[in-house]
């Protein structure tokens, strides 16, 4: 193995390595590694959030999460007429939620009434979370608003999002149309509700597990607007948070916690089962119906398929609260801080994950295989950590989220002795909470 003697012979250090890289192909192994599961994602995904809505359909009434028996007709969720069923994609009735002591809860109060009038001349944004479907509807002035308010949306709740944003030019701007893309991406901080923005205020409504989630969710709201907020009813429902764990290691799965219903629960192993294979999910997970239902409780069986070309992570939900890490998955060419574009798209998990919780924040930190000097290596992975947060940023992140660190050489991911471990060294890792 080459190194370089001292400084002054570190340029034509650098310069055979990169010719001896380019030799062994290991960039484009790399970059093969983290493109096969995205395109996985594009033809799977989809498939597997069906497969597992029809096996939720075929669940008894009463094991199954009503939100998952069927999916909410689109125009139902967004006409939002308050009735007490809503019909599914089958036709099927979809039943209300019930509290913990087994009384039905009505329609969230965002959708059955409470909100004021839209106005007739000027904008207006409606975000609604309900049923686990995001509608987002109103009007505003121009088209380059109306994407800013879809991506974010899109970001935060694909594939579970629709969008009914109209653009009428003649209703003139506002200054809060700036700020309204960071605010549609609140919702999960509560069970479900409404977000109005109009007439330079924001009106909330709708459910919250206690009142200091709903305390929080309202602060939110008014820090990112800097408009007044005022509510017209968030209901308790006295629910306890659920708790969920999922590890892997060497494509081994382990999945603990306490979950709202058993089709909830079977829709994690499923989803864990169809990236790692059934015989290498092993649950704990147990069924606590005092426990409400989250929005991220329909993410997460594409977390698996989304974290794939990571070899080792852990995600914990507690008390409302996520965090965890991730190993490995953003590699680098030797020498390199400059992110490929197949990085850049498993970057966008983590542009995910910070949309949908504003409580996350993330440290990068970077890593070097054992090749250089050390003190060339310690630069390096600081480099490699600033190049991912400036792509964070760039894509919306607030930097005051975002940590960067290098650990130079020291945190091997495998064995230093081989072109692939060493490829696999070349990262940085995530750690947010």
């Amino acid at each position: 193995m080459l190194r370089a003697e001292d400084e002054e012979d570190l340029p034509d250090w650098l310069a055979t390595q990169e010719i001896l890289a380019e030799a062994r192909k290991e960039t484009k192994r790399f970059m093969w590694f983290a493109t096969v599961p995205i395109l996985l994602l594009i033809g799977t995904g989809i498939a597997l959030f069906v497969a597992t809505r029809d096996d939720d359909d075929a669940t008894s009434a009463d094991d199954a999460s009503p939100a998952l028996q069927s999916e909410v007709d689109e125009g139902d969720a967004a006409a939002g007429d308050g009735s007490d069923t809503e019909a599914g994609s089958d036709g099927s009735d979809v039943t209300q939620p019930e509290d913990a002591d087994g009384a039905t809860i009505e329609d969230t109060p965002a959708v059955a009434a409470g909100l004021p009038e839209p106005p007739a001349s000027a904008p207006y944004v409606d975000a609604t979370l309900t049923n686990n479907i995001f509608v987002l509807s109103g009007v505003v002035p121009d088209e380059q608003t109306k994407l800013a308010l879809e991506g974010k949306a899109e970001l935060a709740y694909s594939p579970f999002f629709s969008s009914e944003l109209e653009v009428d030019e003649s209703v003139g701007t506002a200054d809060w149309l700036v700020a309204a893309p960071e605010v549609v991406g609140l919702l999960p901080m509560i069970t479900d509700g409404t977000i109005r923005i109009q007439d330079d205020s924001v009106t909330l409504a709708g459910r919250s597990p206690n009142p200091e989630y709903a305390a929080l969710f309202e602060g939110a709201v008014g820090q990112i607007t800097g408009l007044p907020v005022s509510s017209e009813g968030i209901q308790i429902t006295n629910l306890v948070p659920p708790r969920f764990v999922a590890t892997v290691n060497a494509g081994e799965v382990t999945l603990e916690g306490e979950i709202p219903s058993a089709a909830i629960a079977e829709t994690f192993v499923q989803g864990a089962a169809a990236v790692y294979g059934p015989d290498n999910v092993t649950s704990t997970m147990t069924v606590d119906e005092g426990t409400y239902i989250s929005f991220w409780m329909y993410t997460m069986p594409g977390i698996f398929q989304l974290f794939q070309p990571f070899p080792s992570y852990e995600i914990q939900v507690m008390d409302g609260v996520t965090s965890g890490r991730m190993q490995g998955g953003v590699l680098f060419a030797l020498n390199s801080s400059e992110i490929s574009p197949e990085a850049a798209q498993v970057l966008g998990v983590g542009v995910a994950l910070l949309t949908r919780d504003r409580s996350l924040d993330m440290t990068v930190i970077g890593h070097t295989d054992s090749q250089g000097p050390d003190d060339l290596n310690q630069r390096l992975s600081v480099a490699r950590a600033n190049s991912v947060v400036d792509f964070l940023v760039d894509k919306g992140v607030d930097p005051g989220r975002l940590t960067s660190d290098g650990r130079g050489e020291k945190e091997p991911l495998a064995s230093n002795e081989t072109d692939e471990g060493r490829a696999l060294n070349r990262r940085v890792e995530f750690l947010f909470d």
